[in-house]
């Protein structure tokens, strides 16, 4: 099982799958507990979990990216860290 943040309201909680990060996915539920599925623009896939404006949260060569409808637990924006290339080369 994984909670995930929602946009409004209090987080879903739903079966994990076993993607790993930037593995492909086509739904939350094929990506790890903590993982989100996430399109870049060409293809989609599992991308963690982070706090905007929270550096540590991802590697040192991600950074924090909002999503387009960000979901907010206590007045945090939550999005996922990603590396600025696309899921597939």
């Amino acid at each position: 099982m994984q909670c995930v943040p929602l946009p409004a309201g209090d987080p879903v909680c739903e079966p994990a799958g076993s993607g790993g990060p930037y593995a492909l996915c086509a739904s939350r539920a094929q990506c790890a507990p903590s993982l989100e599925c996430v399109n870049d623009g060409f293809d989609a896939c599992c991308m963690s979990w982070c706090r905007v404006g929270f550096p540590s949260d991802c590697s040192t060569f991600e950074t924090c990216e909002p999503l387009n409808n960000p979901p907010m637990i206590n007045g945090v924006e939550y999005g996922v860290c990603w590396d600025g290339y696309p899921c597939v080369f």
